[in-house]
């Protein structure tokens, strides 16, 4: 039976000299150790077995400090101040290259459109309407009874897209767009009419305000001008 080298006499595996944590018991091990941090701590002014740091930190204060009063020259400034601006997440892509990355994924999504609606489907499998696609579905279910139907949880995918609500009949979509949680800017929005026409389907979006009591007679009247006629924002 191999034992412990420490001296406390438990049995060891195979290849191992100690137990674990155990080697610093061997008063061998710890007194070589010693000697190998005298050099150091007699450089560093730390002799002595009492060492305790916080009195000894102060030696490097001020202008104990061996970089006290060195300056750093311009071009090594710029390079800091450069590198600091820098938002490290990851590889940075170029704009050509963030291109060709959304070109290859728009095809591939054209050429296998039953895959990705099976994935949407997993992405979209547990979300739930927010509160205000809710009050939208209450106001299409009682101004339009049978019309419209929710589809926000991924259960019906256009393309890239995952519309809120979709026409039963016709190809038409109503998308909500939340002031607060949803950053549905001018460029946004237009993307998102681009992307359903290329499908060949009309859109509408509903913005929180028009769900008010006072605006709800605009928006009946919006929404079946959509539903008779065009598409409009």
């Amino acid at each position: 039976m191999k034992v412990c080298k420490c001296g406390c006499g438990n049995e060891v595996k195979e290849g191992n000299v100690y137990l674990q944590h155990h080697a610093f018991k061997d008063r061998q091990v710890q007194s070589e150790l010693a000697k190998r941090a005298v050099p150091v701590r007699a450089k560093l002014g730390w002799e002595g077995s009492g060492f305790n740091f916080r009195a000894k930190v102060g030696n490097f204060v001020g202008q104990n400090n061996p970089r006290f009063g060195a300056h750093l020259s311009e071009a090594t400034r710029k390079q800091i101040s450069e590198s600091n601006s820098i938002v490290r997440l990851g590889h940075i892509h170029s704009e050509m290259t963030k291109s060709k990355m959304s070109n290859m994924r728009i095809k591939w999504i054209k050429n296998h459109p039953q895959e990705w609606e099976e994935a949407l489907q997993k992405m979209y499998r547990t979300k739930r309407p927010t509160l205000g696609e809710l009050d939208l579905a209450k106001f299409l279910y009682d101004r339009f009874p049978r019309q419209f139907i929710y589809t926000g949880d991924g259960r019906q995918c256009i393309g890239t897209r995952n519309p809120d609500f979709l026409h039963l009949t016709l190809k038409k979509v109503i998308e909500y767009n939340g002031c607060i949680h949803n950053n549905d800017s001018y460029e946004h929005v237009q993307k998102k009419l681009e992307d359903y026409h290329d499908y060949g389907y009309e859109v509408i979006f509903v913005w929180p305000s028009e769900l008010r009591k006072v605006n709800i007679d605009k928006t009946t009247h919006k929404v079946m001008e959509f539903i008779n006629g065009g598409d409009a924002k």
